[in-house]
């Protein structure tokens, strides 16, 4: 039964792609992606550039930006090590589930990335 869910769930994030490419559906996609954005990024990375300037640490938001992917890489690879780790201790289930997480993760920046252009191109 948790194999079937982990197929499931690739076959999900594959369809989620693809339909992150298409005109009309990706349009609607990169509209959420950029509310997401909006509300759940910008605003805390601005006030974590606040605090760090307060703290003396020249930060701008280039330098902000590398911080927000290097932690998000590291955040996705931490995923992958645990997936890797519970197969390599015989837990198939958490390395499924793991490894579900890491593949989401994965391909999170590419749907937006899609999205996006998707919206771009549809907008008037």
């Amino acid at each position: 039964m948790s194999q079937m869910r982990f197929q499931l769930s690739v076959f999900a994030i594959i369809a989620a792609l693809c339909l992150s490419a298409s005109p009309g559906v990706g349009a609607i996609i990169g509209l959420f992606f950029g509310f997401g954005i909006a509300f759940f990024v910008a605003g805390p990375s601005f006030m974590a550039a606040g605090i760090l300037r307060d703290l003396g640490i020249p930060v701008d938001d280039k330098m902000m930006g590398v911080l927000l992917l290097l932690l998000y890489a590291a955040m996705t690879m931490g995923l992958a090590y645990a997936a890797w780790r519970a197969r390599e201790r015989g837990d198939a289930d958490r390395a499924r589930l793991h490894g579900a997480k890491a593949i989401l993760f994965g391909t999170l920046p590419i749907m937006g990335w899609l999205s996006v252009q998707a919206l771009a191109d549809a907008w008037p």
